[in-house]
């Protein structure tokens, strides 16, 4: 496989201080190894297989990467144009194998991701024929850190889930386990890291903030830090809360949140009905789902909506959903007032309509902003 010219130009640098290896040698830890995995059964593009890579990054990480691509058929897929995604869990590796990984991924157009957890799910018929799953947890809260921060910037696209505003992805100083590298050879080592990133499209100044973390430490980047640097390229800021005049000259709040991990919109609606206040919830998915399929799935009798304010459930309630124009799908519940008053003290809301694993691209779940939630209160209730 061909080297690319940028990575023949500090080749040689990195031989000198043995490729910098950024992994604590005293963890016993297995070489990086790729698998598939398919996270649900369905068509839905939730559902679409993917490669986890696990362990310790190598430096020849590309070429075991390539090779495992042609071995299992993801070739046709690259051949074809079309996008999938490698999830990455390692604490990292070899610096030079990082870049390597990095910039294959790179020159393959493959998206990388950084998921809550890998699970795998197998389709098998049982003794009368019938179809039956079987679910193999593969890592709960998967981490890429340290090295492995360089391969996942690779990606075209680059998705990290994350926990109430924290992520697993971590970075720190990089450091020489032979003890060779000096000043000089560091600062050098930062320049060719800053125009690898720049490469990569990620802001070079993430290298000042990792410098602030000791090599035998990690610091996990917040999502503040994971949307200031340009590192997700898929999450959308949340958006604050407004007012508008609907039909009848009613005033309204409302926000309008995009989501980051498919093409669909959520929208809340919140209204003074006079002895109550209402909650109307609009959603609008963008696929290829039958309106009669997606208002099935939708009132399943399995899904309630719910509503977490700072990680506590403090509204549940079954909804009845149906279809209003064009691809948008509307419920509504009735909110007791002393609920909007634990909202307006909170931080962070999340609206939860959980579906099968199969469905998740008509799942209405996202967070929700609080910014601007006091003053429609004030607007519709004082």
């Amino acid at each position: 496989m061909n080297i690319p010219k940028f990575l023949k130009n500090i080749i040689f640098f990195f031989i000198y201080l043995l490729a910098f290896s950024t992994f604590n040698s005293a963890d016993k830890v297995e070489a990086l190894e790729f698998r598939d995995v398919s996270p649900c059964h369905g068509t839905a593009a939730t559902c679409a297989p993917y490669i986890v890579a696990s362990g310790e990054i190598q430096v020849d990480d590309d070429k075991k990467l390539d090779n495992y691509l042609k071995k299992e058929g993801w070739i046709k897929l690259l051949n074809s144009n079309a996008s999938f995604r490698i999830c990455f869990n390692s604490k990292g590796g070899n610096m030079l194998g990082a870049i390597k990984l990095g910039e294959y991924i790179r020159s393959k157009n493959i998206d990388t991701c950084l998921l809550e957890s890998y699970e795998n799910v197998e389709i098998y018929l049982d003794q009368n024929k019938k179809k039956q799953s079987s679910i193999e947890e593969i890592a709960d809260k998967p981490v890429c850190a340290s090295a492995c921060f360089f391969a996942f910037v690779g990606g075209i696209n680059r998705i990290i889930e994350d926990f109430d505003g924290d992520t697993y992805l971590g970075v720190h100083q990089f450091f020489s386990d032979n003890k060779t590298g000096n000043e000089s050879n560091a600062q050098s080592l930062s320049a060719y890291l800053s125009i690898y990133l720049d490469r990569m499209d990620i802001d070079r100044s993430i290298l000042d903030y990792a410098s602030l973390t000791p090599p035998d430490q990690i610091t996990y980047l917040p999502i503040s830090i994971i949307s200031e640097y340009k590192i997700d390229t898929t999450r959308n800021f949340l958006v604050p809360w407004n007012l508008e005049i609907i039909d009848d000259n009613q005033l309204v709040g409302f926000v309008s949140q995009r989501h980051s991990n498919k093409n669909a919109i959520t929208k809340l609606i919140l209204s003074n009905e006079g002895t109550f206040s209402k909650l109307y919830i609009v959603f609008s998915p963008q696929n290829n789902r039958s309106q009669n399929e997606i208002l099935d799935i939708l009132n399943s009798s399995y899904y309630h909506l719910e509503l977490y304010l700072d990680n506590e459930n403090i509204f549940k309630q079954k909804t009845v959903w149906k279809h209003i124009n064009n691809n948008k799908f509307l419920c509504s519940v009735n909110i007791p007032k002393y609920i909007l008053l634990k909202i307006k003290k909170g931080k962070a809301l999340n609206l939860k309509y959980d579906v099968a694993n199969a469905y998740r691209d008509i799942e209405p779940s996202t967070k929700i902003s609080l910014e601007g939630f006091n003053k429609v209160y004030l607007a519709l209730f004082n």
